[in-house]
């Protein structure tokens, strides 16, 4: 469950209520280094600027009526400016891999809860879906459903963040998390279930 901040309502034992607990992508976000993230912003912003004519037509409108809006057309001008920049990044495509994979990440936790079939994945998804699922299998690993998309809590940093998928080893019994990407299956044996418990994350 999550309060009307976003965050994520938790008990922990001994607690008398939950309390909202920070979400795992917001306390990265707040130490991920932003000289990867801005040229990459700004590129995604030229893309969709220059592929987008009505983009264009709005920033010359701007910009006939205030030709330095960010600093010299008051509080309007400077938030049209913005709204065209967070457009452009849009339109660049900033969001479509991020929503992508969120939608490949529902289909992937539907089929492997046997919410549906594998067949009533849409014809352009379905090849991906089956690719992830059958690299997850020649890697020697068995899906565990029920801790598909499992909330975890940090006790260390008192953060709460979400494990797509959980897979055990066949052979040796141990168990991984998974992250299921447009391109593949990464395998993150940094986040496995000894070092969660070590570095203080516990199931919520």
């Amino acid at each position: 469950h999550y309060n009307g901040n976003g965050q994520y309502q938790l008990r922990l034992p001994g607690e008398p209520k939950a309390s909202g607990r920070t979400r795992i992508t917001t306390y990265i976000k707040a130490i991920d280094r932003a000289d990867t993230l801005i040229p990459w912003s700004m590129v995604m912003a030229i893309q969709g600027y220059a592929t987008d004519p009505a983009l264009r037509a709005r920033w010359s409108a701007l910009t006939a009526r205030t030709p330095n809006p960010y600093y010299d057309g008051g509080d309007t001008a400077k938030t049209e400016a913005k709204a065209i920049a967070e457009a452009a990044k849009e339109a660049g495509g900033a969001n479509q891999r991020r929503d992508i994979g969120t939608a490949v990440h529902d289909m992937c936790e539907t089929v492997i809860t046997g919410h549906a079939a594998i067949d009533t994945i849409d014809d352009t998804w379905r090849p991906l879906i089956t690719n992830i699922l059958a690299a997850i299998d020649a890697a020697g690993y068995d899906i565990v459903p029920e801790l598909c998309e499992l909330a975890v809590h940090n006790a260390i940093h008192d953060v709460v963040g979400r494990v797509d998928m959980t897979l055990r080893h066949r052979t040796s019994g141990d168990h991984v998390t998974a992250d299921p990407k447009t391109g593949g299956v990464v395998r993150k044996p940094e986040l496995d279930y000894k070092t969660r418990q070590q570095r203080g994350w516990r199931d919520a």
